[in-house]
């Protein structure tokens, strides 16, 4: 019996695309990775304030991990996923408790720079 290897799923949110990476937690290859070509919908309704469409974050998240998953089944077997970590530009959402539906439309945020 071969024995399981442990993984982490990392996701990052960017201002303009999700991505993410299935890594060997021992050694800390990346097996396999995914990045979405849909974009995330922007509203720039006055200067210098965004706001990203929360379900397209989402939807595009979840695809993203459900790709990297698949890519390293094709590679691997007895793969065990023992975590997964979010990075993210932009805010993050609440979710229902049946994680399912953002209970916001949006995640709005402000562009600053050092002075």
């Amino acid at each position: 019996m071969t024995k399981s290897r442990s993984f982490a799923v990392g996701v990052d949110v960017g201002t303009g695309s999700v991505r993410a990476a299935l890594v060997d937690v021992s050694s800390g290859q990346i097996i396999s990775d995914s990045i979405t070509t849909r974009a995330i919908k922007t509203w720039h309704d006055r200067t210098d304030f965004y706001e990203q469409s929360a379900q397209d974050i989402w939807n595009c998240t979840c695809e993203v991990v459900k790709e990297a998953v698949e890519k390293s089944e094709k590679l691997l077997s007895n793969i065990n996923i023992v975590g997964i970590g979010f990075d993210a530009t932009c805010s993050l959402y609440a979710l229902s408790i049946q994680f399912t539906n953002p209970l916001q439309c949006c995640s709005r945020y402000q562009i600053t720079t050092a002075s």
